[in-house]
């Protein structure tokens, strides 16, 4: 299905000087009975292919930084999935997202698209993503887990926390990028030891003197504002990563 009209908006959104023309599709796949709408930002040279999992709150909010990537050569699909679930934007929302149909829409990109297919998952959007690698990892090459939340329920300062079983059954390589001015820096050795239990090699690299989802942001500070011009770049690094990883 095919929205011409918040295509061509969305085309205006995205011209601008720093990101140049980028053509944006609004489309959706087929699954069995499920309908499953997404963005597509098509690389004009695709080299590889990124499945951008958004977090609980906003949507589709980081469009500039999936820009940034199409123009480096790294096609970029965004699934709506509160909309295929029916789901509110809550927290708890993404533990209900079924691993299985996310897993089906993996295999439909990759049967679209050639070369290395990897997951990012924005803080709360890490549980559905892990929620498709739990069901079938075959066709992913790594998951790039920005501010991760991946906590059964939202964790309490000095608090032990619980983890999504989900996190417990990741068997792929993983890069955590993780913004240093975040509370959930506080959890960073539990958050990588419960991925590594389920056979996971996890590396991890601190973002300085940035927020939570400083890429989305409203309210950035100088120090964000330049951050977010080249977080295409962060997310490319951590490619580069997941790619050495593969490979012990």
């Amino acid at each position: 299905m095919m929205r011409p009209f918040i295509t061509l908006m969305l085309l205006l959104l995205l011209s601008s000087q720093s990101y140049g023309q980028q053509i944006v599709i609004d489309d959706s796949a087929q699954i069995d009975d499920t309908e499953i709408p997404f963005l597509l930002y098509p690389s004009k040279s695709p080299k590889k292919t990124i499945i951008w999992f958004e977090p609980h709150y906003g949507e589709f909010s980081s469009q500039p930084v999936a820009a940034a990537l199409a123009q480096q050569g790294i096609t970029v699909y965004q699934p709506d999935w509160f909309e295929t679930f029916f789901l509110p934007r809550s927290y708890s929302s993404p533990a209900e997202m079924d691993g299985k149909i996310i897993s089906a829409f993996v295999h439909y990109v990759k049967q679209k698209e050639s070369g290395p297919v990897y997951l990012v998952g924005a803080g709360r959007g890490t549980v559905a993503a892990l929620n498709g690698i739990a069901v079938d990892s075959s066709h992913i090459n790594g998951l790039i887990a920005l501010n991760p939340s991946i906590y059964l329920r939202q964790p309490q300062p000095m608090q032990p926390v619980e983890f999504v079983p989900a996190a417990a059954e990741c068997s792929i390589p993983v890069v955590i990028l993780q913004p240093n001015q975040s509370t959930r820096i506080w959890w960073m050795d539990e958050v990588e030891n419960t991925l590594r239990s389920g056979g996971a090699t996890v590396h991890s690299r601190l973002i300085p003197d940035v927020r939570d989802g400083f890429w989305q942001r409203p309210d950035l500070t100088k120090s964000e504002i330049s951050r977010k011009r080249r977080f295409h770049l962060d997310i490319m690094a951590a490619i580069d990563i997941l790619e050495t990883l593969n490979e012990k």
